[in-house]
């Protein structure tokens, strides 16, 4: 008997994980995506980072590297926070089954699981939260025939259909119901072990939404604490020190990773948040109850705007919750205070940015909108399950007050992101549940097959939402194109270079962070816990750069050189210049390397450094004053201004060439993404990301040539053209290779060894030798095998002082924390298993 019911139970459980599961399968095939057609699920971070990390990752498991740090990523990064920040999953580790030409088939396997688990995990929670009768024979029974329907609709909700792509906050979506499962429990029943190993698991997954999913938790502890209390009329102080001892558990279980992770975002852009110092508003009510419509287009800009369609049903079912006679004003009151809350907080700016771990989020807003969610799929049971609450009256009531704002929003014709199409689908599906809900009311023969309907309806509505705004795509072969062709340029240049540590470099990139995408060392990097420092410092010298990202386009000579970075590939033919010399094609591109290429070390005096402000002035003036301050003397100008003539029109700038040479470019900021380079009408290249204002190379021109600057935007733009001087770069680059850092030996294998590089310099007198990689907390230093300590070289470089002659050098990168985090996460596991155990033996 007992395993009939269990079977039985099993069956809706499965039925609620694989609902979902067949909705989004569906969308893949109607979306054409591979296998089923030429497109993949590769959209905004997935296809600019999330991608690459996985390739990265798995490169690492497979190859044995070190999961200390990675120089694929920039100029370098440390891979364990990058880890704990986005691949934390533990089902990333079924990335080494995958083949490396599946992996993004791998990736779209897991946001379907995923979205399916929280299903599971969220009619798992309705059973245990409302006490639903799983053992009932009949698979219609209302109560879990609509929590079915529910937990489908929390799946595929507004938070999993503008955020299905960021695969990383999926566990912690999908866990959520079992936290809260896990807190019901602890209140009832002092059992801890599901609210342990949800919530430990969910933060160790991404601590980042598991923030959220923290503080909601405290509120929602103290909410079910004091219900439970009035209704049984005993107080229990043992749930109130299973929370707090628990909750500390859950969270130092993830030691190992938040620990490091804490110690690499203090160099981050987030790091630099400020409490707002004055409430504001983002929007009004009006607003945001639009965003509960079907169909309406996901936001992911900055205007805060938050994702919360939950079922049209929701719209109605809300009112409806009010109006009921038969649901309790102790419980009422709690919830509408809560709903209340979450509308506010996605529109005032203190809350927001308490929410979002006290920083305001880059895009991609309202990131606890699935919480909200969940909470208004509760008001909903609660008004299904007491359907006798309400009369036709009442429903008839709350339909004219659900229709109002809607038809306001038609009449009134404010712009937003809604269409009047959205406005009446939304609307007729209101009106049809109303009308499913009054026969509810109004006959008691086939209740249990409007039941279904009612919940038929309600899957459906959410699936077609999903369909509609959910899955973007982009091209698979396009995004895959280039995948052969590096390979081949990377065997190349292993082999030509052997254990040399150099940077490659690209004219055009798929992403920024092509580097992981295919396997090589480069001086570019996109990512929320890159080291700030270093991209103020290339925005410092005219290099593309932002607050999560930097770039090697806008590059110079000296720059170039102080990067390391010795190739560069194209596709364009004609890139040979006196800074770069053509050596291969393969396949499409053409493979070039840079005259002037300093190694990962080189020497650089006091004196030089004191000589040099980049802060204060402008891009090529910086520029000007390191060359000059290399030197140690006012001697001419690397980057001279030209007199070259330019005529100015919209869409198109012309420079006739009076001044020959290697020009660079540089312009007033615009928000156009493209400009074209022509010369004598040919095609030379394509800049793009135009807007991040960084120094264009235009490469060498002669006496009499034409460039033809053109944008498709129709913009006047007036450029400064500057000319390098060739016999001042060399002189440069005399002195910085005069005294070079000779590698012996670079060291990156082994999962949890270190990052090591060993070598020699030989100085004529007591100078700095500068490493090109990123000065952070983890790197040690040996010099002629005493301990040394490192400094900084302009906030960005590590920077070790050196005496005159020989200095054997051994640097030395370990993830910060880590062993301490490790001792934390082992007594943190030991603990929980001994005190849940005691607990489940005294019961």
């Amino acid at each position: 008997m007992q395993k009939t019911t269990r079977l039985r139970a099993q069956k809706e459980r499965l039925i609620a994980f694989f609902i979902p599961f067949i909705v989004c399968v569906a969308i893949i095939v109607f979306k054409k995506i591979y296998p089923f057609g030429n497109k993949c699920m590769l959209h905004i971070d997935m296809y600019h980072q999330y991608y690459p990390y996985f390739s990265e990752f798995r490169e690492v498991l497979v190859k044995n590297k070190s999961l200390y740090f990675t120089f694929n990523n920039g100029i370098g990064n440390d891979f364990f926070a990058l880890y704990a920040y986005y691949l934390a999953s533990p089902l990333n580790l079924f990335l080494v089954i995958c083949p490396t030409k599946y992996i993004i088939e791998f990736m779209t396997i897991l946001i379907v699981v995923k979205i399916s688990l929280a299903s599971l995990f969220a009619y798992k929670y309705f059973v245990y939260h409302f006490g639903i009768d799983e053992n009932s024979k009949n698979l219609f029974d209302s109560e879990k025939c609509y929590a079915i329907a529910l937990a489908t609709s929390y799946a595929l909700c507004g938070f999993c259909a503008a955020y299905s792509w960021n695969i990383m906050w999926l566990d912690s979506f999908a866990l959520f119901p079992a936290v809260l499962c896990g807190i019901d429990k602890l209140v009832k029943e002092n059992k801890a072990a599901c609210y342990y190993v949800s919530l430990a698991i969910a933060i160790w997954a991404n601590y980042y939404i598991s923030i959220m999913i923290c503080i909601f938790s405290f509120m929602y502890f103290i909410y079910i604490y004091i219900e439970n209390a009035i209704e049984k009329k005993e107080k229990s102080i043992r749930s109130v020190i299973n929370f707090i001892i628990f909750s500390l558990l859950s969270g130092s279980t993830s030691a190992v990773l938040i620990l490091p992770e804490l110690s690499v975002l203090k160099y981050a852009y987030s790091s630099t948040s400020t409490f707002p110092k004055k409430s504001t508003w983002y929007f009004g009510f009006l607003d945001e109850i639009m965003r509960m419509s079907l169909g309406i287009r996901v936001y992911i800009d900055d205007k805060h705007l938050p994702n919360i369609y939950t079922t049209t049903a929701a719209l109605l079912l809300l009112v409806l919750y009010i109006f009921n006679k038969k649901i309790k004003l102790s419980r009422k009151i709690p919830r509408i205070i809560i709903v209340t809350f979450f509308f506010v907080s996605f529109s005032n700016n203190i809350l927001d940015f308490i929410w979002h771990g006290l920083h305001f989020p880059s895009f991609l807003p309202a990131r606890q909108s699935f919480i909200f969610s969940l909470i208004i799929l509760c008001l909903m049971f609660e008004v299904l399950r007491n359907i006798e609450g309400i009369d036709v009256k009442r429903i008839i009531v709350a339909l004219c007050i659900v229709f109002a704002p809607f038809l306001y929003q038609i009449f009134n014709g404010k712009e937003n992101m809604n269409s009047n199409f959205n406005i009446i689908v939304t609307l007729l599906f209101v009106f049809l549940y109303a009308i499913i809900l009054i026969i509810l009311r109004r006959i008691k023969r086939c209740k249990k097959i409007f039941t279904a309907l009612f919940a038929m309806i309600m899957i459906s509505e959410v699936a077609i939402n999903m369909t509609l705004v959910s899955f973007e795509t982009t091209s698979r072969s396009s995004y895959l194109a280039r995948s052969k062709d590096y390979k081949k340029i990377v065997e190349y240049l292993e082999k030509r270079e052997g254990d040399n540590f150099y940077r490659v470099e690209q004219s055009e990139r798929k992403t920024k962070n092509d580097a992981m995408l295919y396997n090589y060392s480069s001086a570019t990097e996109f990512s929320s816990i890159l080291n700030y420092n270093v991209s103020k410092f290339y925005q410092n010298l005219g290099l593309e750069g932002g607050i999560n990202f930097y770039s090697y386009y806008g590059a110079t000579p000296v720059i170039s050189a102080m990067l390391s970075v010795k190739y560069y590939i194209s596709k364009n033919a004609n890139e040979a210049n006196g800074t770069r010399k053509f050596i291969k094609k393969i396949g499409d591109f053409y493979v070039y390397e840079n005259t002037y290429t300093l190694p990962v070390g080189f020497a650089f005096s006091d004196e030089a450094e004191k000589n040099w402000n980049e802060k204060d002035l402008a891009p090529i003036d910086s520029i000007n004053a390191l060359s000059k301050s290399i030197l140690l003397s006012e001697s001419t100008e690397l980057l001279t201004f030209s007199s070259n003539l330019q005529n100015v029109k919209p869409g198109k700038t012309t420079i006739k060439i009076y001044r020959p040479g290697h020009l660079y470019a540089v312009y007033d900021s615009i928000d156009i993404e493209y400009i074209d380079e022509y010369v004598n009408d040919d095609l030379r290249k394509t800049f793009s990301s135009i807007s991040n204002d960084y120094i264009l190379d235009l490469g060498e021109v002669k006496l009499g040539d034409r460039i033809y600057l053109k944008n498709d935007e129709n913009r006047k733009i007036k450029f400064y053209i500057y000319n390098l001087n060739e016999k001042q770069i060399q002189e440069n680059y005399k002195v910085l290779a005069h005294e070079k850092f000779k590698l012996e030996s670079f060291e990156q294998t082994g999962l949890f060894n270190g990052v090591s590089l060993k070598g020699n310099i030989k100085l004529d007198k007591e100078k700095n030798i500068v490493f090109s990689i990123p000065y952070q907390k983890g790197w040690k230093c040996k010099v002629n095998g005493q301990e040394k300590k490192i400094e900084s070289f302009k906030d960005t470089f590590i920077k070790i002082p050196l005496k005159k002659g020989e200095n054997d050098i051994n640097l030395e990168y370990e993830t910060p924390y880590f062993k301490l985090g490790v001792f934390f996460t082992f007594a943190s596991i030991i603990s929980a298993i001994l005190l849940i155990s005691r607990r489940t033996n005294i019961n």
